[in-house]
């Protein structure tokens, strides 16, 4: 083996190894990243007088588990509403419904 190959063996192997990214969790097949844990906790999108926080205001020092869970019920939530969400009424409906109450007046 060539020594500038057994060189470059050496030095990748003792490489540190650096996290860019980790899976904290899926809800409903979507992942969530620490990136996305850390970028809500930086940028304050959990609102602290909503349904959704807990008694105290996410904030700078606010521990990923906490963020974590406030995401995932989040988008549990959304998941539930979205359930229920009805479809839009055909446009053909809408024009018999509007004629109907016409004729009414």
């Amino acid at each position: 083996m060539p020594p500038g190959l057994l060189l470059l063996v050496v030095a990748v192997s003792i490489a540190p190894v650096q996290t860019i990214d980790r899976l904290m969790a899926v809800v409903g097949g979507e992942p969530i990243f620490l990136s996305d844990v850390r970028d809500a906790r930086a940028l304050s999108l959990l609102d602290p007088a909503g349904a959704l926080a807990a008694l105290s205001a996410p904030d700078a020092d606010a521990p990923d588990e906490m963020v974590l869970e406030r995401l995932i019920n989040r988008r549990l939530v959304l998941a539930e509403v979205g359930r229920y969400l009805r479809t839009p009424p055909a446009p053909a409906d809408v024009d018999r419904a509007v004629e109907a109450w016409t004729a009414r007046a």
